[in-house]
């Protein structure tokens, strides 16, 4: 009976010194192991003025309340017979831009055109320009003078600030395609170039003068 006692006793023993290096060994192992360690959370970036590149068309960037204060600030007061008789010009722009939307375009020199057209109105149309320092540099809009009989289509380009004189290009081709999609087979009855406030901190350069 003593010897049954020793033998379970040794047994015993032996057990847990299995037990025992087994915990070491694992403890051992998590030691040596590196630490994972978490990155801090960077928020995504959304669809803004100052995120262009994050902008699928213009009905996400007309969400952003910076862009409409921006494009408030460029246009000023001004009101002009575009969709609807002296109204806020800014106010009939941003109803040309929040109805069906072209796809976001890259500029060549980093900005972007945005357009889009008035909605169960496509023929009325307004696009806008962000330039590389995330500003609006230009605006363009495509209404209609006449009877609802006899209409004939019109454009007005809105260049955003005084520093020298800013290219109209961009608007003037994407007018002159947007026309031509339209199948109308007419030109322009009058074409206007206005030139508008630029917002605080736009420091858009010159042609031929670096920044």
């Amino acid at each position: 009976m003593s010897e049954d006692r020793c033998f379970m006793r040794q047994d015993g023993m032996i057990q847990i010194k299995l037990i025992t290096a087994l915990i070491s060994s694992v403890v051992g192992v998590m030691t040596m192991a590196p630490v994972a360690m978490s990155k801090p959370h960077r928020p995504v970036a959304s669809c803004s003025l100052r995120y262009p590149d994050h902008c699928a068309n213009i009905n996400q960037l007309v969400g952003d309340p910076e862009f409409r204060k921006e494009l408030s600030i460029v246009l000023a007061d001004r009101r002009e017979d575009l969709f609807h008789y002296k109204e806020n010009t800014s106010t009939q722009v941003l109803a040309a831009l929040s109805g069906p939307p072209d796809p976001s375009f890259k500029l060549r020199d980093g900005g972007y055109l945005f357009s889009g057209c008035r909605f169960q109105s496509c023929s009325e149309k307004a696009a806008v320009i962000i330039d590389a320092s995330h500003h609006v540099s230009g605006v363009g809009v495509i209404y209609y003078l006449g009877t609802p009989l006899r209409r004939q289509p019109s454009r007005i380009i809105y260049q955003a600030g005084d520093r020298c004189r800013l290219d109209t290009s961009v608007l003037t081709r994407w007018s002159d395609e947007k026309l031509k999609d339209m199948g109308s087979g007419r030109a322009f009855a009058k074409t206007a170039v206005i030139r508008v406030r630029a917002a605080a901190g736009s420091r858009r350069a010159c042609p031929g003068k670096s920044r």
